[in-house]
């Protein structure tokens, strides 16, 4: 199919561009012309004088648990929620979504029906097979390993070696570091999860048991980090806390800092060469959800350089559009954050995250409604896969 992109503000990589029209040929961008060299020979998008730019590609999210359990003790069946999650994520924005997956052996935070070895394998299968049939999205799998897990190892190990999964991270949230690095803060989210139905030596019992219990040797892990290297899966730490913790994960051989908790572990990182990740609801907060790293602040210190959706995937369009209305970044740069950065983070960058002759079109049309960004045209592989027409006065689009 033969498809021209016409009458909108084109998202480059490294500029924005007027006037011009986006040719794609089969799936593919094969050229970009100016709007006076279009000879007008094919299927045309109207972009409605607003913007285009690459898919999103979000390289952590948790929706699909979310979906999958909504509720304490009840579960949706799989392949109903994984067919949901791709309706609302396309005309989200995200063309393609590393689905993060936790394998954890703790319940502090409520009982988790996906986050066991059984399930995740029936959900791993269901993603894979997705792919291979009609889909709109692109599915990829983050596994979370939690390195309390051990007894997960072999199993994650043997994963990894097959290509199971499409990028891998280490997590530990033990109270006391990392995430929880505040212990008055950990109280306060678990008084939470229990209805507030926890008492003080209940609670320094839950201390006690988390920062004594076993975790995966240090040499495991660096095989696992290793033979995932092998595999050209990314690997990723979770919620540095210390510089001295960077200099650790990067002797398992991990170029991806997720959520670094303060600016100066976000600085170092990136000194280090590493890509650094923070959430998307962050930005639109103005705060984490934990007290930790404002990321708007580290974006706008060029120490963050990649946005995830984390656990609410329509923050991704809304952080873009905020940080260059209200922060001032040119949005073809705050647009990076969800294009470009994670295509090149998640070793994509050849297919996909910019517009260019020789990429795939997975490609947004943006509109402006009271400021307010809407999607309104969706390709995936160069395929129109979804158009939304907002009913009423066609004057409030811009």
């Amino acid at each position: 199919m033969k498809i021209a992109i016409r009458n909108g503000t084109i998202l480059l990589e490294d500029s924005a561009a007027k006037d011009k029209v986006i040719l794609i040929d089969e799936g593919t961008i094969t050229d970009i012309v100016d709007e006076r060299q279009y000879a007008g020979d094919r299927f045309e998008i109207d972009a409605q004088g607003g913007y285009v730019s690459p898919g999103f590609i979000d390289t952590h999210s948790d929706m699909i648990e979310q979906l999958i359990q909504p509720r304490p003790n009840t579960v949706i069946d799989f392949g109903i929620a994984l067919r949901e999650a791709e309706k609302q994520l396309i005309n989200q924005g995200i063309t393609t979504m590393y689905h993060a997956i936790s394998l954890y052996t703790d319940n502090t935070f409520g009982k988790n029906a996906v986050r066991t070895l059984p399930n995740f394998k029936k959900l791993a299968v269901l993603i894979k097979n997705t792919n291979m049939e009609q889909h709109l999205i692109n599915h990829r799998i983050h596994l979370r390993y939690e390195i309390e897990n051990v007894s997960a190892l072999p199993f994650i190990l043997d994963l990894v070696k097959k290509r199971g999964i499409q990028s891998l991270s280490f997590t530990d949230h033990t109270p006391g570091q990392g995430q929880y690095k505040d212990l008055e803060q950990y109280h306060q989210q678990i008084m939470g999860y229990a209805d507030g139905q926890m008492t003080e030596d209940e609670f320094q019992k839950l201390i006690a048991h988390h920062q004594t219990k076993q975790k995966v040797a240090f040499d495991d892990l660096c095989k696992l980090a290793k033979v995932a290297q092998e595999n050209h899966i990314p690997v990723a730490s979770h919620d540095d806390d210390t510089v001295e913790k960077l200099k650790t994960n990067q002797e398992f051989g991990i170029n991806i800092s997720e959520f670094p908790i303060t600016l100066e572990v976000a600085q170092a990182a990136k000194a280090r060469g590493m890509f650094t990740v923070a959430g998307a609801p962050n930005v639109l907060r103005g705060k984490s959800h934990t007290g930790n790293l404002s990321a708007c602040e580290g974006v706008l210190a060029n120490a963050v350089d990649i946005l995830c959706s984390d656990y609410y995937p329509a923050a991704m369009l809304h952080a873009v559009f905020k940080l260059w209305q209200s922060e001032g970044l040119p949005l073809w740069k705050a647009m990076r954050l969800t294009t470009a950065n994670p295509a090149a983070a998640m070793g994509i960058a050849a297919q996909v995250g910019t517009i260019s002759p020789g990429k795939r079109a997975d490609l947004l049309c943006i509109a402006l409604i009271d400021h307010c960004p809407i999607i309104h045209n969706v390709l995936l592989h160069g395929q129109p896969v979804s158009m939304l027409c907002y009913a009423g006065a066609r004057e409030g689009i811009n």
